[in-house]
């Protein structure tokens, strides 16, 4: 499977550096594709990133089934 990942978000103002005016808005992206296999029936995590404004994350998980 092809697998592609885009995440975005908008950065806090207050602590944006890039931004030469204080209403001007920072977006945060972070993009991945690749290859991937994944085996019949077991869920399996084919992505996992850091949350782009905070200390959390995420993933994506994917489970294939068998079309009969």
């Amino acid at each position: 499977m092809l697998l592609k990942a885009e995440v975005s978000s908008l950065a806090d103002p207050t602590h944006s550096a890039a931004s030469e005016l204080p209403n001007d808005p920072v977006i945060r992206q972070n993009m991945w594709q690749a290859s991937v296999l994944i085996p019949i029936g077991k869920r399996t995590v084919v992505f996992s990133s850091d949350a782009l404004e905070n200390k959390g994350g995420m993933q994506l998980s994917i489970t294939a089934n068998r079309l009969d």
